[in-house]
């Protein structure tokens, strides 16, 4: 018996998924599509931060609703991961992890797309530093897109993950991961 109590679900054509990543041409096509529209949205977020002028009170309010959306998103992040890291460890299944997955997807992307709309209105400069915390904010977008896919694949296994899904698995992490805190830490940096 293996940690998984999920049924698998059945690949969208089962023609052409790959075996290894349980992608199909249809849902690959799909994650494109929503990874060039993210990039478009990250983007026009930028375009407006330039150019948009607000208030002192609008400023503070902007603000404060950007910690919030920090809060939401990237503590919906930290407790997907711990999640993940008990399912390593064999405290909890592989399936426990999964629904966490599809709780915290959409508070994450909540929280991203609040961070993108409410920093637009903070008025920030395009230091060096702001450009790798915005490079850093479009990581974690992609990288969500493909933790998605990761999460999609994993519930339709029937066993326990091979070593590739693993792989996959500490990468998605790891790239999540690197991309809050750089975002987290140049915030804080730049504030002061």
């Amino acid at each position: 018996m293996t940690m998984l109590d999920t049924t698998p679900i059945p690949s969208e054509s089962s023609e052409t998924a790959s075996p290894i990543l349980g992608a199909t041409r249809a849902g690959v096509g799909r994650t494109v599509m929503l990874g060039v529209a993210l990039v478009g949205a990250w983007a026009a977020s930028i375009a407006g931060a330039l150019t948009l002028e607000t208030s002192h009170n609008l400023h503070m309010c902007a603000l404060f609703l950007h910690l919030g959306c920090l809060i939401a998103g990237f503590g919906a992040v930290m407790t997907l991961d711990w999640f993940g890291l008990l399912w390593l460890s064999g405290r909890r299944a592989l399936a426990d992890v999964l629904d966490v997955a599809d709780a915290a997807h959409p508070l994450i992307w909540m929280g991203l797309l609040g961070l993108a709309a409410t920093g637009m209105l903070l008025e920030p400069s395009l230091t060096p530093l702001t450009c790798v915390k915005l490079g850093a904010v479009l990581l974690v977008a992609i990288n969500g897109l493909n933790a998605m896919r990761l999460n999609h694949a994993m519930g339709r296994l029937d066993r326990d993950p091979d070593r590739p899904m693993m792989v996959w698995s500490a990468v998605t992490v790891s790239l999540s991961q690197l991309g809050w805190w750089t975002a987290c830490l140049i915030g804080f940096l730049n504030a002061h």
